[in-house]
């Protein structure tokens, strides 16, 4: 019986050939990832992020035949039948930086609380800015597209070279949890004791609504030459 042609596949064709197989494999999921990459084209990185990784975790449960599990779970599963290596396994479970976290912060968390550090940058961007999740899809998408394509290798009889790792060690980004105080200074915003008084959900709220005075002190200033 012939071997099965091994067929390199390169990080920028990544995402052609997950639709490909997707397109086999469930045309549903198929539409789903379609429907991530249009978002992020018209620039809606909440969405596009937060549907993506939704899918992704859909697919591993559907490879695996198993709904019940969790994701961190799910991608030890993985490493142990080989369709992900150690440095794979690491960007999606690490518990600082890896696609749990991040999967955790748009699900279960306040959003307000979380910056994302991109290590050499002097300033870092809120998970309530749109931008921000499009810097983190531009970064990790093709990544995870490489590992969908890897554990639907099996299930589609393909056999893939695929190279992920260059792509991981390339990622320096950090989450930076920020209190409410440190938000409200950012702004220029003195606290009152009212303030103390307000809950922690509240307090973030508000610091989200509230105007920069810093930029409005700008403003005022160009209005007055």
């Amino acid at each position: 019986m012939p071997l099965t042609k091994i067929m390199e596949i390169k990080k920028e064709d990544f995402k052609n050939e997950t639709i490909h197989l997707l397109s086999y494999y469930s045309k549903y999921y198929c539409e789903q990832y379609i429907a991530c990459e249009e978002l992020f084209e018209n620039q809606k990185g909440h969405l596009a992020l937060f549907n993506l990784l939704a899918l992704f975790e859909n697919i591993m449960k559907s490879t695996l035949n198993d709904f019940e599990d969790t994701f961190y779970n799910l991608n030890l599963r993985l490493k142990e039948k080989n369709l992900i290596n150690e440095l794979e396994l690491k960007f999606l479970n690490d518990k600082k930086v890896g696609i749990r976290k991040i999967r955790n912060i748009l699900a279960h968390a306040n959003l307000s609380k979380y910056d994302l550090d991109i290590i050499g940058n002097e300033i870092t961007f809120p998970f309530t800015e749109n931008e921000t999740c499009l810097i983190l899809y531009q970064h990790i998408s093709t990544i995870i597209s490489g590992i969908i394509l890897k554990i639907l290798e099996p299930s589609m009889i393909v056999n893939y070279e695929i190279n992920t790792n260059s792509q991981i060690e390339k990622l320096k980004f950090n989450f930076i949890t920020r209190t409410p105080e440190e938000l409200m200074k950012f702004k220029g915003i003195e606290i009152n004791a009212e303030w103390e008084k307000l809950d922690e959900a509240t307090k973030y709220r508000l610091v989200e609504n509230s105007s920069d005075v810093n930029v409005l002190t700008e403003i005022f200033k160009g209005l007055k030459q």
